[in-house]
């Protein structure tokens, strides 16, 4: 009898629709355009990241134009946006462009005021207890799950999964055990000659194991050198979970196969190049006569398209029973049973830069291992999220060894860009997988954690054939976004601690097939389905419209940060802190992209190039059990996490957790009980680490009365702070930062600074005020208002002279004009004198549109820096300039819906009216409480959770988001008639003294 796990939870209701389609197919699609028209609220589940799989997972993107029947409205529609007839062979099919074809279908869905959730699949049917009758579904995703109420349930998924959820079998193809399935490459540079006609079909060898031993070439929309080669298999058709898988994994090791025949007995695929691969198999299609392959009517387009048009109309024929309506956003109790698929001792949720190494290397240690992933593959950022190469980061153990397979797989195939082949990394990964027996589940959402008290003892995962559970003795949370630890009732913050501000997420760009660019422009919560699909659709809006695609993965620089046994600053990278459980070492400029929390940042120290020890211990969440976090979603803070997040760094991170993982389960212990000591050995034979790691002293640096003189002496007084980051990507700093060691004592070392000041001029007097504001000394204050104010006696703001390494669109790198870093200095000290400087700067700022992009006049750091002043002064004589500043065209009424936005800078202009809006409250203006109210409901949601939890820190009390009862809040408490400074202080260490250094 199959092992069944109880799942029991208190379940989120999302939303109340009439019909709720699981599948954007082009069938669920015409079938939700039908029913809108009619007057029905519709909801489209979605367990990809675009719609219209059967052109678009399948990579098919073109139409057969030889049948003669009349177009469905819907499949014009896609003409019309999307095809492109221009290079076609012939005119039997339309070349479609794969981006405008996705934009389109989602443009239909909007016009019709059609909800779309993506990623996410059903896991339970919702029954009313009494009456037992069907009331919804359970979604889940990586937010979780949530319950959807409907009145009607429509499944237009290829594996019938809400059937199975009903109980039925639909296990079996009906056309018999086996089928013909299809799959696709994307080639550039696939060159005829001039004497030849370009072909529309070749012959293979037998070896390669493709029906009736030939390929089709179908002709790209971009020119005669695009070509999408088609290859037919038989295969076992069933429709089955882990026969799906194995059909993938099989699919695309002869897809690879194929490309090195085509690319070494082509003549006209000789200089060709593999850009991408269907994602999912085209199929299954009935054989007939051993070879004849029949197109099968759901498959097609129009046909389902049609199809889709007639079960609307037929579900419009029949009565509808009404149902009671449940109030939005409540929650349902909800008690299933769910399969159990496998036990394991190591599982790994997700398969990016540190999930598929450390799969590969738990599968190397001989312990039984499973890698469940949301992709249809491997490698993450570095293949779906379409960084193609690495930054900063040590190209050593783990990542080496992953480098060489890339490097041998690409030769396979006659690739020689200098960046990786995107397929090649993803079948290089795959191979070393399969090699080490780790088994593969893709396409699949994890979305609870099975706890045994405070243990991790398995997860729930949702697939396309429902839901099923997964036990392991160790589970290690590889999602990049904490998912599993946060499951399983973690601590974690998300973002920055003190406003959720994230480093942007991107949707890769295809310029061309071949051609990739990164992406990265505004903020996502992953933790929030909802504005998860937002920032899918708003990321495929963005960049040139005639993009080639975008990427399917949401690839996120950061995202939650989970709450280790001890956590990350930023001062212990500059102070370069030696931590006696090392397990590795990453190295990195401070590459943050977007805001940064931390005062060094902001007062102008960008870091520089620095090697940075891991602890064991950020790897540990605390009080949990059972799991070990690898990856971006570790133990650090927002401005820590920037120079520790580098591809080649987390794979390596990823191999040490397996390592301690595989110890773990020999040893028969958890994992925050394994010998540190048994694993940095193993580590440094792995060369992860140096074997000064098992010899080394590791002691706190105390300084006499006569070195902190000396400290002070040797302030940098000839350059800029920033100048630290001047730094060529190969050079690597390991000297003392005297600014960052003297900000770090606490107020030991003030009166040494004091008495340096008063015989100070110049750069070095302007230096030492900046250390003693980060002090919190107001003895900086003449000083820094005396500079700024004569930086200040033009008519225009002074804008950035310095030439900033990496920067682009502004906030990025805190690289902003000289005077913003004194501005933000002056306001750590908290003195009403500077409310006289802040006016001199809003009367200095008359800013265009244009001017928010400007990158050298850094105007966003004006604002920025302003409002934080008065934010942490909390002084009612701020009000006036902050409501003028307020009243500037282009930072009030920010706000937005869930309607995705393609110019970004509305949201970073939203992010000032926010920090306005939080001063404003702060210094006790009604008028900043109105502004945070109205961003609580605001579509994008980090901006509303900052909203949020700024007005509970100011209130001091538990407040819902619910802006009615805000506003009833706000009427009878006036929070406005005080004022509530700001104390918070990230990052800066006030005894560096009691920390270990090597």
């Amino acid at each position: 009898m199959e092992m069944m796990t109880q799942w029991e939870a208190d379940t989120p209701v999302l939303a109340e629709k009439d019909v709720v389609i699981v599948g954007g197919s082009f069938a669920g699609i015409a079938c939700a355009v039908e029913l809108a028209k009619a007057g029905q609220r519709i909801m489209i589940i979605e367990p990809r990241t675009y719609l219209g799989r059967e052109l678009s997972a399948s990579l098919r993107p073109w139409l057969d134009l030889s049948t003669s029947w009349n177009r469905p409205e819907l499949i014009q529609f896609v003409i019309d946006q999307a095809g492109e007839q221009t290079y076609a062979a012939d005119k039997t099919y339309l070349p479609l462009h794969p981006d405008r074809l996705k934009r389109a279908l989602e443009d239909k869905l909007i016009a019709h005021d059609i909800t779309l959730l993506y990623a996410s699949l059903p896991v339970a049917i919702v029954t009313n207890p009494h009456s037992n009758e069907r009331e919804g579904l359970v979604i889940a995703n990586k937010t979780g799950s949530q319950v959807i109420l409907c009145k009607r349930l429509i499944d237009m998924t290829e594996t019938n999964v809400v059937a199975q959820l009903t109980g039925h079998s639909v296990e079996s193809y009906v056309c018999g055990k086996t089928a013909a399935f299809a799959r696709t490459l994307e080639f550039t540079g696939v060159s005829w000659p001039e004497e030849d006609d370009q072909a529309d079909e070749l012959i293979v060898p037998n070896s390669l194991g493709l029906l009736d031993n030939k390929v089709n070439l179908v002709h790209g929309y971009r020119d005669g050198q695009h070509v999408y080669v088609e290859y037919w298999m038989v295969m076992a058709s069933g429709n089955q979970l882990e026969i799906a898988g194995e059909r993938e994994l099989e699919a695309r090791r002869r897809g690879m196969d194929l490309t090195a025949f085509l690319v070494q007995n082509v003549p006209a695929f000789r200089k060709a190049n593999l850009c991408s691969s269907s994602f999912e198999l085209h199929g299954p299609v009935p054989l007939h006569g051993g070879a004849e392959v029949e197109q099968s009517q759901y498959l097609d387009p129009t046909q389902a398209t049609v199809a889709g048009m007639g079960l609307a109309a037929k579900f419009l024929d029949e009565p509808v029973v009404e149902q009671q309506a449940v109030r939005p956003y409540a929650s349902k109790r909800v008690v299933t049973n769910v399969p159990t698929l496998s036990k394991v001792e190591v599982l790994v949720i997700g398969g990016g830069s540190s999930g598929a190494c450390a799969s590969i290397t738990a599968g190397g240690e001989g312990v039984s291992t499973m890698l469940v992933d949301m992709n249809p593959g491997l490698g993450g950022t570095g293949t779906f999220g379409g960084v193609d190469s690495y930054w900063f980061g040590r190209r050593e153990g783990f990542a080496a060894r992953i480098h060489n397979a890339v490097l041998t797989a690409q030769q396979g195939i006659g690739y020689k860009g200098h960046k990786w082949n995107i397929e090649a990394k993803m079948f290089a990964l795959q191979q070393e997988a399969k090699h080490h027996h780790v088994d593969l589940l893709f396409n699949a959402f994890t979305y609870a954690a099975l706890m045994e008290n405070n243990t991790v003892c398995g997860v729930l995962v949702a697939t396309r054939w429902g839901p099923v559970a997964i036990y392991a003795d160790v589970v290690i949370d590889a999602t990049g976004d904490g998912d599993v630890a946060a499951f399983a009732g973690a601590e974690f913050v998300y973002g920055s601690a003190k406003d959720h501000t994230v480093m942007w997420y991107s949707l890769a760009q295809f310029s061309k097939p071949d051609k990739i660019q990164n992406n990265f422009t505004s903020m996502v919560d992953v933790s929030d389905i909802v504005d998860y699909t937002r920032a899918i659709m708003a990321g495929r809006r963005r960049g040139d419209p005639q993009l080639h695609d975008h990427g399917i993965y949401v690839a996120t620089r950061e995202s939650r940060h989970i709450i280790g046994e001890t956590v990350m600053q930023l001062s212990d990278q500059l102070l370069q802190r030696s931590w006696p459980d090392v397990i590795n070492v990453h190295f990195s400029n401070h590459d943050v992209k977007g805001v940064s929390g931390a005062d060094w940042i902001n007062i102008g120290l960008i870091p520089p190039n620095l090697e940075i020890e891991i602890p064991y211990r950020l790897l540990l969440p605390k009080g949990i059990e059972g799991v070990l976090v690898a990856g971006k979603a570790i133990s650090a803070t927002h401005d820590a996490l920037p120079a520790i997040r580098m591809q080649s760094d987390l794979e390596n991170l990823g191999g040490v957790a397996a390592l301690a993982a595989a110890l773990a389960v020999r040893t028969g212990v958890p994992p925050r009980r394994i010998g540190i000591k048994e694993l940095q050995d193993r580590l440094i034979r792995e060369g992860i680490l140096s074997e000064a790691v098992r010899t080394r002293q590791l002691a706190p640096i105390q300084y006499t009365n006569e070195e902190l003189k000396l400290l002070v002496d040797n302030i940098e007084s000839d350059q800029p702070l920033y100048e630290y980051a001047n730094m060529r990507m190969n050079e690597i700093y390991k000297e003392c930062i005297p600014f960052v060691e003297i900000c770090s004592l606490g107020q030991r070392i003030v009166p040494y600074l004091i008495e340096a000041m008063e015989h100070a001029t110049g750069m070095r007097e302007l230096r030492l005020a900046q250390a003693l504001a980060t002090l919190g000394s107001k003895a900086a204050v003449p000083v820094l208002i005396a500079r700024i104010m004569e930086e200040l006696q033009g008519t225009e703001l002074p804008r950035r002279t310095a030439d900033m390494m990496y920067v682009q669109l502004p906030p990025d790198h805190g690289a902003m004009p000289d005077v913003v870093y004194l501005l933000y200095s002056l306001a750590q000290t908290q003195d009403s004198r500077a409310i006289a400087v802040w006016e001199r700067v809003v009367e200095l700022m008359q800013p265009s549109e244009e001017d928010f992009k400007d990158t050298w006049l850094g105007l966003y750091y004006y604002v920025d820096a302003v409002s934080q002043g008065a934010e942490r002064l909390g002084d009612r004589d701020a009000i006036p300039l902050l409501e003028r500043l307020h009243q500037i065209p282009y930072l009030h009424a920010q706000m937005s819906s869930s309607v995705p936005q393609s110019d970004y800078f509305l949201e970073r202009r939203a992010m000032l009216e926010l920090v306005i809006g939080r001063a404003l409250a702060r210094c006790g203006s009604r008028l900043g409480y109105d502004v945070l109210i109205q961003y609580v409901c605001d579509g994008r949601s980090l901006l509303a959770k900052q909203a949020l939890q700024q007005l509970k820190a100011i209130s001091g009390e538990f407040l819902t988001k619910d802006p009615v009862s805000l506003r009833s809040w706000l009427d009878n408490e006036q929070p406005y008639r005080h004022t509530y400074p700001l104390q918070t202080q990230l990052d800066i260490e006030t005894n560096s003294e009691s920390i270990l250094r090597g």
